[in-house]
C-alpha cells in the first residue's frame, strides 16, 4: 500500500551515497548507482558491449536486430526508440519547443537548438544595450545577426519583425488606416500621421543648427541642412 502511494506522491526516499540524488524506487536508485561505480552487469550476445540497465541494453540490441518497433502513425516511418518517435511527431505537428533564450529561433529538438547556439552565438560580442523584457531583446538581436524571420507572401521579402511585416503589407493591399481627423488625408504609418498633423498645428520641432529654420519633419529639416554642406569640387 505505501509503495503504491509513493506513485502519486513526490516522495523520494532513496538517496545516492555518492551524489546525494534522490529516487522513488529502489531498483532506479541501484541503476543510477552504476554510473559511479561503473558495473556494467548487462553484455549484449552479439557484439559483448556491457550496459548499466537490462532497458539499455534491451535499445541496444535493436541495432543489431534492425527492430522497429515505434511506428509513426502519420507516415511509414518507424523508429528504435519511443523518444525518437516523439520527436520526429513534431516535423507532422509543426511543434517547436524548444527555442533559443538569445535570439528566441524556434526548433524541434533540442539538440538542433543546441548546435544553433553553439554556431551563432558562441563568440558574439554585440553590443551593451539592455532590455526590460526578453521579448525586447530578442528581437534586437536580429539588428545583429541580420535574421529576418518575417517573409511576405506576396512579394518574398523579409523583415526582423512582425509589425514591420505589417506596415509592408498595406503597400500591396492599398490599406491605408491612419485618417487625419481634420482633412481627408490617410496614411499607412502612424507616424506618418503624426507629422502630417503638425501642419495642422503649426507644431515645428525640428530646427536647423546652422541657420534656425524650423521643420515639422526631421526628414525636411535634413535634406535642408544639405544647403549649408560645402560645395564639392567639380
Amino acid at each position: 500500500m505505501a509503495s503504491h502511494e509513493r506513485i502519486h506522491s513526490s516522495d523520494k526516499p532513496f538517496e545516492c551515497r555518492f551524489c546525494e540524488k534522490t529516487f522513488k524506487w529502489i531498483e532506479n536508485l541501484r541503476v543510477h548507482h552504476r554510473s559511479h561505480t561503473n558495473e556494467r552487469p548487462f553484455e549484449c550476445a552479439i557484439c559483448s558491449k556491457r550496459f548499466t540497465s537490462s532497458s539499455t541494453l534491451k535499445r541496444h540490441t535493436r541495432v543489431h536486430t534492425g527492430e522497429r518497433p515505434y511506428q509513426c502513425r502519420l507516415c511509414p516511418s518507424a523508429f528504435t526508440q519511443s523518444s525518437t518517435l516523439k520527436k520526429h511527431l513534431r516535423t507532422h505537428s509543426g511543434g517547436t519547443p524548444f527555442d533559443c533564450d538569445l535570439c528566441g529561433k524556434e526548433f524541434t529538438h533540442s539538440s538542433s537548438m543546441l548546435r544553433h547556439k553553439r554556431r551563432i552565438h558562441a563568440h558574439q560580442t554585440f553590443c551593451k544595450k539592455q532590455f526590460k523584457w526578453i521579448a525586447s531583446l530578442r528581437v534586437h538581436y536580429r539588428v545583429h545577426t541580420n535574421e529576418r524571420p518575417f517573409e511576405c507572401a506576396i512579394c518574398s521579402k523579409r523583415f526582423s519583425q512582425s509589425g514591420h511585416l505589417k506596415k509592408h503589407t498595406r503597400i500591396h493591399t492599398g490599406e491605408i488606416p491612419y485618417q487625419c481627423r481634420f482633412c481627408p488625408s490617410s496614411f499607412t504609418q502612424s507616424k506618418d500621421l503624426k507629422d502630417h498633423l503638425k501642419s495642422h498645428t503649426g507644431e515645428t520641432p525640428f530646427d536647423c543648427d546652422m541657420c534656425g529654420k524650423q521643420f515639422t519633419r526631421s526628414s525636411s529639416m535634413l535634406r535642408h541642412k544639405k544647403i549649408h554642406a560645402p560645395a564639392t569640387s567639380q
